[in-house]
């Protein structure tokens, strides 16, 4: 049998300065495993290891793991090979032992590409996982074709798909894609006609931008929704392009279109889309929204129609709130009195001014019986919150304006006992945000007496807080 040199102590194996250990290899057979003589170019690498000696350097147990495995294999492989070969010459060991050089230089080949290979996928596990360094594309790219596995749950790529953890990780801390030539868009471009929904939504999701995507996106998505059948790819390239409507007149057509598709979820999406404040010059627009807050087939969707649609402050909507804020169902009525409100107060830039809206505001805030559901509990607090400079622009706009109207509304609803509990707490800081004054906020305390009960005991704790506050 010929012999063939060994594996350095580094990869596990059992190393032999001044003899010759004796093993079996995979068939059983005994293997004679002299010490090798190395090259003066490799002696270095293998200094400590061929010497007998430790390294003094600290071992990677997982690299010394992988590299003694997959040395073992090589250098068996080689064995095997010798045997089956005459060799051409032979040369004596300073030992004595029969060695073939052919032999010892693949075994040491061996060990350095198990080396190699274990450095690799090492440095691909720091590069991933240290967050200082930027991602190469092409790791990022595979991150997002990974998402190919992941199934389409409740509307939503499933949060639990292991391709979603392995991206959220590798992007940890706001972390960088390296090369992203062109920006995302590009990428997402690339990868837009996937076979995948999963991948497909995160395609059209890197061609978004909050400034508006770019006309080239936009003309892709415009038509790739005419053929597009998931209703969650859908929902994906109306949100990349719903602030475009009133810039591009494809896109708009496109959302007008969608209002109509059969899925409730795809429709609740053209709502927030139609209601941006980017779209407010896009033609009709608040007509689709009047629309489907009076009748989509879906109850949410025209909850959420009614509740952003008065962002817009378009007087077109006025019909529709003045209809469905005096009808029956009272969830339906909140979620038109919360857009009613935006219609002429719209923190934090007060931007709507709408003097139809606020006279309706007003009318409904004082209306009674009032109940838990009505007005929503959210309301009365929304007043709580100014931005002083923009607000003092807005005045001018709006000289019908009259605060101690306001105050006076959710003055009463403090003292309704029926109002929810949370709407009434709400009042009390939009009254201080408002200018009321020390001696309203006690007026409003002294009839709940020492010893509050019930929800009044919230609403009296709101109030001796602001009693304390103010001058």
């Amino acid at each position: 049998m010929v012999s063939f040199t060994a594996a350095s102590n580094s990869l596990g194996m059992a190393s032999v300065p001044h003899g010759v250990a004796r093993g079996r290899n995979v068939l059983g057979h005994h293997l004679k495993i002299p010490k090798i003589q190395l090259v003066p170019s490799r002696q270095k690498r293998y200094k400590s290891s061929v010497s007998g000696f430790p390294d003094k350097k600290k071992e990677n147990p997982m690299k010394t793991r992988m590299m003694a495995w997959m040395a073992g294999v090589l250098l068996l492989v080689a064995c095997g090979k010798k045997d089956k070969a005459e060799p051409a010459s032979e040369t004596k060991s300073p030992m004595g032992e029969s060695m073939a050089p052919d032999a010892a230089m693949q075994a040491q080949d061996a060990a350095m590409k198990a080396e190699d290979k274990v450095n690799e996928k090492l440095n691909q596990a720091q590069n991933l996982a240290d967050p200082n360094k930027k991602l190469d594309l092409e790791t990022y790219k595979k991150l997002l074709l990974d998402h190919a596995s992941c199934e389409i749950k409740n509307e939503e790529i499933d949060p639990q798909c292991p391709a979603v953890k392995a991206l959220q990780d590798a992007m940890a801390g706001s972390r960088m894609v390296a090369d992203l030539a062109g920006g995302a868009a590009n990428l997402g471009k690339e990868l837009f006609a996937h076979e995948s929904p999963a991948v497909r939504i995160k395609a059209v999701g890197l061609m978004a931008s909050v400034f508006g995507t770019q006309k080239e996106s936009q003309d892709i998505i415009v038509e790739a929704a005419k053929k597009e059948k998931h209703p969650a790819v859908l929902r994906a390239m109306v949100r990349t392009v719903s602030n475009d409507g009133a810039r591009n007149p494809a896109v708009a057509e496109m959302l007008l279109a969608l209002s109509s598709h059969e899925s409730p979820l795809v429709r609740r999406e053209v709502v927030f889309a139609l209601s941006s404040t980017w779209n407010r010059e896009m033609k009709g627009g608040p007509e689709k929204l009047a629309e489907m807050m009076e009748k989509d087939a879906d109850m949410d969707v025209r909850k959420a129609a009614c509740e952003y649609a008065g962002r817009l402050g378009d007087d077109k909507l006025m019909p529709a709130y003045t209809k469905l804020t005096a009808g029956s169902d009272e969830t339906l009525r909140g979620a038109c009195l919360k857009g009613l409100v935006a219609m002429w107060w719209s923190y934090p830039f007060h931007d709507t001014a709408s003097q139809k809206a606020y006279k309706l505001t007003i009318s409904l805030l004082g209306k009674k019986p009032r109940t838990r559901e009505f007005p929503v509990w959210t309301v009365p607090g929304i007043f709580k919150t100014v931005n002083a400079e923009k607000f003092a622009e807005w005045q001018k706009k709006a000289p019908w304006y009259k605060p101690a109207e306001l105050i006076a509304a959710l003055s009463d609803i403090i003292r309704d006992p029926n109002a929810n509990w949370l709407g009434r707490v709400g009042a009390v800081d939009s009254l201080v945000t408002l200018g009321a004054k020390k001696a309203d906020l006690e007026k409003l305390r002294k009839p709940l007496g020492a010893e509050p009960k019930g929800d009044d005991v919230h609403v009296a704790g709101a109030l001796d807080k602001a009693i304390a506050a103010a001058k």
